[in-house]
């Protein structure tokens, strides 16, 4: 079995507004990674998720035989990526499953490319349901092309990230507490229903996750901050639920600094939180809290 690793995701943009017809942008993030190793027990997760996708309607996708015997011989996804805390850990095994399992129609191998992308999203989405209840494809997407990629109309496509003196900081913050995305994401569907909330509340943040996104990509990063700050008002306000007590306190203290700004990493709730600050700000010292800076890819 190939040694390859799979990294940590982090969706920068998107969160929540992506199951509803928004862009989402979402990286690698190499510091945290998962691979196959051979152990001496039989991991009862992964033997679960094989009788998962067995009843599935994809099943024919997964080479299903030899997944199984490998569970049966004590392989397993050895991961650092911490689970529950927005960084993709069950997206990093979907992408090692499939990476692994996979096959065509024709009995072949997935190829492993940007321009298989559209092809591979929704077997991705399909395993990853297992975990999630739903899942875009996104996050394992990016785990297994290992590459950023923008969700737009639809489609999904690698792009090139913008490096320069102006470009932001960014950083994470550990809530300390796990988080189980399903029913937040159950709860966010379930104010769908109400189109006052839509109207006031998802509409206004799909256009500004829309417009954050582009300037992020095109690095005008005036006008990206002006609409981070937007998302992250917006998100403080009216995601009250995805935020624990200690990052509320974290997060309106951010509210008063022009230079950094905080949002939801992925479904909140717990787990990791992420923030931009603009360079040469030292963001522990203005936020009083330990932070883990992120690189972004090349």
């Amino acid at each position: 079995m190939a040694n390859r690793k799979y990294p940590a995701k982090l969706l920068l943009f998107g969160e929540y507004t992506v199951l509803v017809g928004s862009r989402a942008l979402a990286i690698p993030v190499p510091h945290w990674s998962g691979e196959w190793q051979l152990g001496k027990k039989v991991d009862a997760g992964l033997t679960a998720l094989a009788n998962y996708i067995k009843k599935s309607n994809f099943h024919d996708h997964i080479d299903l035989d030899t997944f199984r015997n490998d569970i049966a011989s004590g392989w397993r996804f050895e991961s650092s990526i911490p689970w529950g805390y927005g960084l993709g850990s069950s997206a990093a095994l979907t992408a090692a499953i499939f990476d692994r399992y996979g096959v065509r129609q024709d009995g072949t191998a997935p190829a492993m490319s940007a321009a298989s992308a559209n092809e591979i999203i929704a077997d991705l989405a399909s395993i990853e349901s297992f975990y999630h209840g739903h899942s875009s494809g996104l996050d394992p997407l990016v785990s297994y092309l290992n590459q950023p990629v923008l969700h737009e109309n639809g489609s999904y496509h690698t792009v090139n990230l913008q490096h320069g003196n102006e470009t932001p900081q960014i950083f994470l913050i550990n809530s300390g507490i796990e988080r189980f995305t399903a029913p937040l994401v159950a709860l966010f569907k379930s104010r769908l229903s109400d189109p006052e909330h839509v109207r006031e509340v998802i509409n206004p943040l799909k256009i500004n996750v829309d417009h954050a996104i582009d300037h992020f990509l095109t690095g005008s990063w005036e006008l990206f901050w002006d609409y981070l700050q937007l998302i992250s008002e917006m998100q403080f306000e009216r995601f009250k639920e995805m935020m624990p007590e200690p990052i509320e306190y974290i997060w309106q203290g951010a509210k008063q600094n022009a230079n950094i700004s905080i949002k939801l990493c992925g479904a909140g709730g717990g787990g990791y939180f992420l923030g931009f600050a603009r360079p040469g700000i030292d963001v522990e010292a203005e936020l009083g809290c330990v932070v883990e800076m992120i690189e972004l890819p090349d």
